[in-house]
């Protein structure tokens, strides 16, 4: 895992070059995105609201990676992480500042539950400051101890491990 420190000041967003309110696509990532959704990862990862990420990161998961394209912009982004056996996880959930409050990031979260239900797998868990998101997704709070061990690997980089203040939360298709 690439480990890199980010500094609130080193990170900013490029201005708009649409309009607010063009409508929103959500697609499959490709690889003309991966530059654009480090910037917009690391742009929140340097205010510590998420983990850092390289472009050989994204690049190496842009299979489980979705996009929200307003006209060519990225205006959102998340991603899918596939573990052996376990239950599936939304990482890497951004959505830019002029896109928010535009059902962006459910309609990223509804798109990777319909990529994990394509793959058969039934459950789906994220870690997150905004739990409410994604319970009005049906996921349901459940406690960190409950997810796979493999979790914890990015948590012992994490700039906030002692201080945690992510909530777990959990979907299974199974008990939808």
């Amino acid at each position: 895992m690439d480990i890199i420190s980010l500094q609130p000041t080193q990170i900013s967003l490029p201005p708009l070059a649409v309009a607010q309110d063009v409508p929103i696509c959500i697609r499959q990532a490709n690889s003309d995105d991966v530059e654009p959704i480090v910037r917009l990862v690391n742009f929140y990862a340097a205010q510590e609201l998420m983990l850092p990420k390289t472009p050989a990161a994204i690049y190496g998961n842009l299979f489980g990676c979705v996009v929200a394209d307003a006209d060519g912009e990225l205006a959102g982004c998340a991603s899918l992480k596939l573990t052996y056996n376990n239950p599936a996880e939304i990482i890497s959930l951004a959505v830019r500042p002029e896109f928010q409050g535009r059902q962006v990031g459910s309609q990223l979260i509804l798109s990777l539950l319909d990529k994990a239900a394509a793959l058969k797998i039934p459950t789906v868990f994220a870690l997150t400051l905004r739990p409410t998101l994604f319970e009005r997704l049906g996921f349901q709070r459940v406690h960190k101890n409950t997810l796979p061990h493999k979790v914890w690997n990015e948590c012992s980089v994490c700039p906030k491990q002692d201080r945690c203040d992510e909530i777990a939360v959990l979907r299974d298709a199974h008990c939808a």
